[in-house]
């Protein structure tokens, strides 16, 4: 669109927003994934307009977009290193064990321990032993870092223990396929912004029910 000019680019723009409003009528596409690529090209856009103008002639002037070049380069291969990077606990991942919904949603930690990768001296669950069983209502309280954000991190799989496991319906949680067992949970955290409604209409829309 770039090349061929801005009345072609608006033309084409056009007939992509009239196809992605007739995917989003037919479920097969969903509304924040247009947003994704509208922010993404947004951002290309602006971040090219540097390389993309018609450099100078003089050669004093062109030295100037070195410095420009060499970061855009360097910030290509963070980028491309960090997409290339294959993760500890891979949400994409197709392994471990499917399930629809769970059983009954029994929660236990047996002798966790934990620290975050970013600040391995400092231990934040020292042999944490809990039981949570069906139809139970828990309450974590404590000062602030004591653990208690760091143990739902934890249900939800964002990261592992380094002793000790965490199981639901008897099950380790690493063991169950991670994008099947997410959309077993339901999480209202401490700042819910999704929905200004009730907390049940918040929960339904992130569950996409």
């Amino acid at each position: 669109m770039v090349c061929i000019g801005p009345e072609f680019g608006i033309l084409y723009e056009c007939t992509c927003l009239l196809v992605w409003e007739h995917l989003v009528e037919e479920r097969r596409v969903q509304y924040h994934s247009i947003l994704r690529v509208f922010h993404g090209l947004d951002s290309w856009r602006s971040s090219s307009r540097t390389i993309l103008v018609p450099l100078p002639t003089d050669h004093a002037n062109n030295s100037s977009f070195a410095p420009d070049i060499s970061k855009a380069k360097s910030s290509a291969i963070n980028v491309n290193r960090l997409i290339e990077r294959q993760p500890q606990i891979d949400a994409w991942s197709g392994k471990g064990k499917h399930i629809k919904s769970l059983d009954q949603g029994h929660l236990q930690f047996k002798d966790v321990h934990f620290r975050y990768p970013t600040r391995p001296h400092v231990p934040v669950l020292r042999g944490l032993d809990i039981e949570v069983k069906p139809g139970q209502y828990v309450a974590l309280v404590g000062s602030s870092g004591c653990g208690k954000s760091t143990a739902v991190a934890l249900i939800e799989r964002f990261y592992d223990p380094l002793i000790g496991e965490v199981l639901v319906d008897g099950v380790p949680v690493k063991e169950y396929n991670l994008t099947d067992f997410r959309r077993s949970l339901s999480l209202v955290s401490q700042e819910p912004t999704c929905v200004l409604s009730w907390m049940f209409l918040t929960i339904v829309y992130i569950k996409g029910q």
